[in-house]
């Protein structure tokens, strides 16, 4: 934990998916104030028409999901700026349109995470590594 999960309508090499993951857990640290080797990020690829909204004019239309899970105690603004962070990044490496791209955040306690070294804490503003 934190988890992003992106559900895209395109493929993506795999050298590609390195680099945005790398890009995604330092912006998402670094906005989150926490460590970057927190994050955990997963790429499925849905492919074409995979991921579907209708749009303001009616039309179906691809949009790119990015499901975080995280930990509860950030603030609307941090998530709005790691959503649009998120955003500007797929738009940056994969020439994705901001205007389809959903971020879709989940909170939840601390202890709703395990890892090697047992239950995760809660968050707090402190914690950056």
């Amino acid at each position: 934990m934190p988890y992003l999960h992106l559900d895209l309508p395109l493929a993506v090499q795999s050298g590609d998916r390195v680099r945005i993951a790398g890009r995604l857990a330092r912006l998402y640290a670094e906005v989150m104030q926490t460590s970057a080797r927190r994050p955990t990020i997963g790429f499925r690829e849905l492919g074409e028409h995979g991921v579907l909204r209708l749009g303001a004019d009616g039309e179906i239309e691809p949009v790119l999901l990015v499901q975080c899970d995280i930990r509860r105690g950030r603030s609307a603004e941090q998530r709005e700026r790691l959503g649009a962070g998120i955003a500007a990044v797929l738009d940056e490496e994969l020439s994705w349109p901001v205007s389809h791209t959903i971020v879709e955040f989940t909170q939840h306690a601390g202890d709703e995470f395990w890892r090697a070294d047992g239950l995760s804490q809660d968050w707090t503003p402190g914690e950056i590594q």
